[in-house]
């Protein structure tokens, strides 16, 4: 691995954390009269949005971070990662087999529109060099007739 994949890959890591931590605070500032109830709602929109933007080291982070910070925040005993119940467990095994379906799908859909994107180059690249051949084999007939 390069230098510069090592540094993209840490700053990806690094954009993962800040936008965990963001969709903590919304949960903590914004959501808090659902108290225990729907504990992963914001987690998902980030583990998403990570997924999306962030490739696989940010669509990771998101996911490790997110399950971390839902358990120790609000779910009981809150300030722990004491995983009190198995409904709790349950929940969290749950959010996380979600969270993997959810990156690979959104991962595989970027690989795909990035080989679409080169296929589309290479089409336009290939177009190129048929109008380049017949303009050439246009001009070829015309000093055979000259």
């Amino acid at each position: 691995m390069t230098k510069a994949t090592v540094s993209r890959n840490l700053i990806r890591i690094f954009l993962a954390l800040i936008a965990v931590v963001l969709y903590t605070a919304i949960r903590m500032l914004f959501l808090q009269s659902l108290g225990p109830r729907a504990v992963f709602i914001t987690f998902s929109t980030a583990v998403i949005i990570c997924s999306l933007f962030l490739g696989i080291s940010g669509s990771i982070t998101s996911v490790v971070f997110s399950t971390l910070a839902a358990d120790y925040f609000f779910m009981e005993p809150r300030g722990s990662l004491l995983v009190r119940t198995p409904d709790d467990f349950i929940s969290l095994v749950i959010f996380v087999i979600n969270c993997v379906l959810i990156s690979t799908l959104v991962l595989a859909h970027n690989h795909h529109r990035e080989r679409v994107d080169h296929l589309i180059s290479e089409n336009e690249l290939i177009q190129e060099r048929l109008r380049l051949a017949e303009s050439l084999s246009i001009l070829a007939n015309k000093l055979k007739l000259s």
